[in-house]
């Protein structure tokens, strides 16, 4: 579950964090990642770390409209 978020630099210098890219709201819960199940911060981490700066696709349960959706964040860092 998404309880807060941390800013990140991009490669231009902007600071932002996943809520201002990827419509994320805190609450929302991340269950996968390029199809392998999300089940702590440290699976979340290492699949970041996995991608080498490729994009990665992420299922994410809102949990405030109780539906599912999907995201594709670009690892511009």
């Amino acid at each position: 579950m998404i309880v807060g978020f941390s800013e990140i630099e991009d490669i231009s210098g902007n600071r932002l964090t996943l809520a201002d890219t990827c419509d994320l709201k805190e609450g929302d819960r991340i269950v996968s990642v390029s199809e392998t199940e999300i089940k702590s911060i440290e699976d979340l981490k290492n699949k970041i770390n996995e991608s080498k700066g490729n994009s990665i696709k992420a299922t994410v349960i809102d949990i405030n409209r109780s539906s599912k959706g999907s995201f594709t964040y670009a690892n511009s860092y």
